[in-house]
């Protein structure tokens, strides 16, 4: 996890809550200076510029996410229940810091902003790429079902996150995201689960058996 100076850190924690009160384009080294008591010129000895700070909460958030998944790396969980408490921390997460949601799912970050645009694309890759390295040792040890490619399951799970996030954060933040959370993993975990061991993987799959399966849509239609 990348580190921060204290003063750092502490410009950090108070843009997030800033960002969360009064909204993101409230994000100014004057607004920041009035709540740490320093002056504007001694922002520029900590970060260079709005981006810069937004950059840095970034940052910040994508070491938290890489530290709950080294844990869970090194735990003993299986695999469906590594994936619930990675899809629930996240929920923890944004109600803890609503700025986050803004930060990460907002328009700001497509116009003319192209380095956080990359840190937020690098994290999404990269959180995916840990939920399918996840998924698959839970197919490996037959706990996941083998017959949806694994990257495709993990697009299913960190896409579920995000529309979550983002419909909470447009209804202004009013209801219980955690809670919304757990409710919809139960409804997501009974479909990850492998619940016939003679289910052939994807890659054992036969061109007959995809023909098949587009068949069944031909004669309804």
């Amino acid at each position: 996890m990348e580190t921060f100076t204290d003063r750092q850190q502490e410009i950090i924690d108070q843009a997030l809550q800033l960002i969360s009160e009064q909204g993101i384009e409230k994000l100014t080294y004057r607004n920041l200076a009035g709540r740490l008591g320093i002056s504007e010129p001694a922002f520029y000895r900590h970060f260079s510029s709005k981006t810069e700070i937004i950059l840095g909460i970034l940052v910040y958030f994508d070491g938290l996410r890489q530290e709950l998944f080294e844990r869970i790396r090194s735990s003993s969980a299986d695999s469906l229940s590594a994936i619930e408490a990675v899809f629930l921390k996240h929920f923890e997460l944004f109600e803890k810091n609503p700025a986050l949601a803004m930060i990460l799912f907002p328009d700001e970050i497509r116009q003319n902003r192209k380095e956080l645009a990359a840190k937020v694309l690098d994290m999404m890759k990269r959180g995916q790429e840990n939920i399918t390295a996840i998924i698959a040792a839970g197919i490996k040890q037959g706990e996941i079902r083998p017959d949806v490619d694994k990257e495709q399951l993990a697009l299913v799970i960190t896409g579920t996150l995000r529309l979550l996030v983002t419909r909470w954060r447009l209804e202004g933040y009013s209801d219980d995201l955690q809670q919304q959370g757990r409710r919809l993993w139960q409804a997501l975990a009974p479909l990850l689960r492998n619940a016939d061991p003679d289910t052939k993987p994807v890659s054992q799959q036969t061109p007959e058996s995809n023909r098949e399966s587009s068949q069944i849509w031909e004669n309804q239609a």
